[in-house]
């Protein structure tokens, strides 16, 4: 994960400034639509989602319980 920090900020980063442009405009473009700021926001969600199923997934497979958020989320 520590290797990855700082494309998971760019990532998160960017698809903030997409989110809070969108609060800006009075109509919203369609999600759909294939602006930069959708592919964008496509690309850095599936980018943060990728990795967030990782870190899930070896946490799973390790079943350590580091008494963290994740764990008791994975312990329900």
């Amino acid at each position: 994960l520590s290797d990855s920090a700082r494309e998971i900020g760019e990532a998160i980063e960017s698809f903030q400034d997409v989110t809070d442009s969108n609060f800006g405009l009075p109509i919203p473009l369609p999600a759909w639509l294939p602006t930069k700021r959708n592919r964008t926001f496509k690309k850095s969600k599936a980018f943060v989602d990728a990795t967030l199923l990782e870190i899930i997934q070896e946490r799973r497979e390790s079943g350590e319980d580091k008494g963290d958020l994740l764990s008791m989320l994975l312990s329900v």
